[in-house]
């Protein structure tokens, strides 16, 4: 048996006009003392708060991620099974980088035709 009788609703009044999510809400407190409020956590991490430091750094600056030169290494081969184990060899014998050899793996995964038959 059904709770609700069909085509009428289980709150009939329903949520009132105008009424804010609690994000909302906290959002608009906190909007209001926003430059007070970052003010207080940049001196705290100049005070040497490691945890002001790392909140404002992660919000404001990007994330680093590994640079590389372009690998240089010879892809020897003709079929792709071979040329992932020219990329595998020139990574273990240290011709190139980890980082390097995760690229150009993840091109040989992208574009197999174009690797195997154009380059």
């Amino acid at each position: 048996m059904a709770r609700f009788k069909a085509g009428q609703s289980g709150n009939p009044k329903g949520k009132p006009p105008g009424t804010k999510h609690a994000s909302t809400k906290l959002r608009d407190a906190i909007s209001a003392d926003l430059h007070a409020i970052v003010a207080a956590l940049v001196q705290k991490a100049k005070d040497g708060d490691t945890g002001a430091a790392a909140l404002l750094f992660s919000r404001t600056l990007p994330q680093l991620r590994p640079q590389s030169d372009p690998p240089d290494v010879s892809l020897g081969g003709v079929t792709l099974d071979e040329r992932a184990e020219s990329v595998t060899s020139a990574a273990l014998a240290g011709q190139i980088s980890p980082t390097g050899a995760t690229e150009l793996m993840g091109l040989l995964r992208a574009c197999p035709e174009f690797c195997v038959n154009g380059v």
